[in-house]
């Protein structure tokens, strides 16, 4: 490997090229800023302007006990010879020719996202003393080839470049200032959680890298790309615009990032796309719409405050009536104490003037009750006035700042809050008067019954006895509470579900069952042609694949079958050691070369039963989205991560159901995939996030298009326009 390498580069230890002999430069290391972990500065340097230092620090330690350490090449080959034929060795070579290859792309195209895997190892600084760039390179380190592809470009001499990030390199602020790039990834952060990277490329262009999320874990990167100062500023005035507001609305204003169908970002507000180009108008027709609304809701506030006054009124009425029969009843019940009492109270009662203008209070109190029942006063709702108000509103004609806006807004908030504050009175009072009803109904009531004893004095004492005053009071109502919904989030629940999920599937589904699922994983349309007892060709074709199948993989078969992984060596399922083997679809089927169609149609039937009766035990444990791509009235493939299905080029529409904690699934698990004779088998679902669930009832409420970033490759991004099919089980 010595001989080969040495040979690629063209490099000899023992007469050392002048082409790649370096001086080191000074350095000012008390005012260099390491960032080397970052690497937010990237440039084409030319590969014969960069010195080659080595040093024995790795690329963590201090960077100025890297520099101090530091050797140019030719005196480290001299000195420590044995040293470098180690670091010789030690280079790959293939990895070698990968860099050449992938440095020569980027003398064509930049890597769209700017960062690039394993750009770490390009340790490349720059002197401002020297005005040189150069390479400190930690010996330690595994990744040394970067080191080599640079000697072998130094030696052959001709005119080339690299594309490298450089490690204290700092932004050139010829496009945005720092406190313009600091204020963009906190402006970012606020819309989307996810804090972006800011790239700056050869002083000519400023990239901001981030990611977003379209709906429930559905994200996709995203990309912006400034390449001049007044560009840049537009941006920058954008999303300062959208911060200004977001913060001095209280988030009232919320603006969704998001992919337009070219797959640059928008600002999504309710229908609108805002972008750099669509901001003044935005603005100015919110400040027209917010103008309407604020006098649309003072028309309002004026309508009911006379409601309230009305009501007013009726209370006062009320009180006076309920004050009356009070009145009456307290005399009821203070004639009790005594027989003189009693006689006092039966003799007042039947005074025909006194009565008959009690009696009249009642009456007129009751046909205004009547009156105010029939003209009940409706509950508002202020968010459907807000709505027809703001879709009422025509284009600005006037063009409004954001100052104007805000201003415009914290005064509409305050006269919708003025309506709150009446609306709050109108309920109040409504619930008084219902309350004062209940109260003037139960009087009457009482003062009826008593009426009806007061024709004789015997039977109006016989009565008092019996002790039987109604109730007034109102009864309470009884509050429901409600019951907090646990939603499934897929970066920081997964794990926990995939846990529980296993476990589950491990103590309750048998043997037969997990073997009807994994073949489910593959024989999907043969069992649902059983289920649904449509498609039966599919039968036919699949039984013909797993011949074809079943005839190349004979071949390859190890006399002890099974047994010879079995017994095999220590296994890895995403670095956890076990000792099981892998389902086998031809041994659990008992497939061979005679098996006839109808037998293996039997199989398709056991498989069918076995899954209809897994399906019942297993359930949800979170409100899950599921997403899947087909819908059959049979069992469907669904994935925890949409992303699964969207890579698939052929997809544009996707199905989504939120799964509650009673939706019937089953996992692939790691237990449908792997025997666990051993019991060494780690639980979780290591092999697939997918699932399977029964869509065919469900009923479409919405559907919403998306686009999201996918990458072919390091420098080519496609937009993929997926539509998002919101659906709701139907039982």
């Amino acid at each position: 490997m010595q001989n080969e390498v040495l040979d690629y580069v063209n490099l000899n230890i023992d007469r050392i090229s002048k082409k790649i002999i370096s001086e080191k430069p000074l350095f000012n290391i008390s005012r260099s800023v390491d960032s080397s972990s970052n690497y937010k500065i990237y440039k084409h340097i030319d590969i014969k302007n960069i010195e080659i230092l080595l040093t024995d620090a790795d690329r963590t330690s201090d960077i100025k006990e890297r520099f101090e350490n530091a050797i140019c090449i030719q005196e480290y080959i001299k000195k420590q010879k044995d040293d470098f034929i180690a670091l010789v060795n030690k280079c790959d070579l293939d990895k070698l020719k990968e860099i050449e290859e992938i440095q020569k792309k980027f003398e064509k195209k930049n890597p769209f996202f700017v960062r690039y895997e394993k750009n770490y190892a390009w340790q490349i600084y720059y002197s401002n003393e020297a005005n040189k760039y150069f390479m400190l390179c930690p010996t330690k380190e595994g990744d040394i080839e970067p080191l080599f592809y640079l000697i072998k470009k130094r030696i052959e001499g001709k005119d080339g470049v690299i594309y490298v990030p450089i490690c204290n390199g700092s932004y050139s602020e010829k496009i945005l200032s720092n406190n313009q790039i600091s204020d963009i990834e906190n402006y970012l952060w606020l819309f989307t959680k996810v804090w972006p990277s800011s790239f700056e490329v050869d002083e000519e262009a400023q990239y901001i890298v981030g990611e977003t999320r379209l709906q429930e874990n559905l994200k996709t990167k995203y990309r912006i790309e400034l390449n001049n100062k007044e560009e840049a500023e537009k941006q920058y005035t954008l999303l300062k615009a959208l911060f200004v507001l977001t913060t001095e609305s209280s988030n009232n204003y919320s603006f969704k990032p998001v992919l337009n169908e070219d797959g640059k970002i928008v600002f999504k507000y309710d229908e609108y796309d805002i972008n750099t180009e669509t901001l003044d108008s935005f603005v100015s027709n919110q400040t027209e719409g917010r103008i309407v609304l604020k006098e649309k809701i003072k028309e309002v506030i004026k309508e009911r405050k006379t409601k309230l006054d009305e009501l007013g009124l009726i209370l006062k009425e009320q009180k006076e009536t309920y004050d009356a029969q009070k009145k009456i009843i307290e005399m009821y019940i203070n004639c009790k104490d005594s027989i003189l009492k009693k006689i006092k109270f039966y003799f007042k009662m039947n005074k025909k003037e006194k009565y008959e203008r009690k009696n009249k209070i009642i009456e007129v109190v009751k046909e205004k009750t009547k009156i105010d029942i029939d003209s009940e006063i409706e509950e508002l709702n202020i968010q459907e006035i807000i709505k027809n108000a703001e879709s009422q509103v025509v284009e600005a004609k006037v063009k409004y700042t954001i100052d104007d806006l805000i201003k415009e807004f914290k005064e509409t908030q305050e006269t919708i809050d003025e309506l709150k504050t009446v609306e709050a009175d109108i309920k109040a009072f409504i619930s008084k008067k219902n309350n004062f009803e209940k109260r003037i109904k139960n009087a009457e009531e009482y003062i009826k019954e008593i009426e009806k004893h007061k024709n004789s004095l015997f039977d109006f004492f016989r009565f008092v006895g019996k002790n039987n005053l109604l109730s007034l009071q109102q009864p309470e109502e009884t509050i429901k509470e409600k019951k907090i919904e646990v939603k499934f989030n897929l970066e920081e629940d997964f794990q926990d579900l995939a846990l529980k999920a296993d476990e589950m599937q491990r103590n309750e589904l048998s043997i037969d069952e997990c073997n009807a699922v994994f073949a489910a994983y593959q024989l999907l349309p043969s069992i649902n042609s059983i289920v649904t007892k449509k498609d039966t060709y599919l039968i036919d074709e699949q039984f013909d694949e797993l011949k074809k199948e079943y005839q190349e993989n004979i071949k390859n078969v190890n006399v002890l079958g099974e047994s010879a992984e079995e017994y095999s060596s220590i296994r890895y399922l995403k670095n956890v050691k076990h000792r099981e083997s892998k389902r086998n679809l031809f041994s659990i089927l008992q497939f061979n070369e005679e098996m006839t169609l109808d037998e293996f149609k039997e199989k398709m039937r056991l498989f069918a039963s076995l899954i209809n009766e897994a399906y019942k035990k297993i359930t949800c444990f979170y409100t899950t989205p599921i997403y899947y791509d087909k819908k059959t009235k049979g069992y469907e493939f669904g994935s925890l991560d949409p992303i699964e299905l969207i890579k698939d080029e052929e997809i544009t529409k996707i199905y989504k159901i939120t799964a509650k904690m009673d939706t019937h699934m089953l996992y692939f698990s790691n237990i449908i995939f792997y025997n666990n004779y051993n019991r060494t088998l780690p639980v979780g679902m290591d092999e697939s996030s997918s699932v399977i669930i029964k869509a065919g009832n469900n009923k479409k409420v919405s559907e919403t298009l998306i686009t999201i970033l996918m990458e072919k490759d390091l420098f080519e991004v496609v937009p993929r326009n997926i539509s998002i099919i919101e659906e709701e089980e139907m039982f």
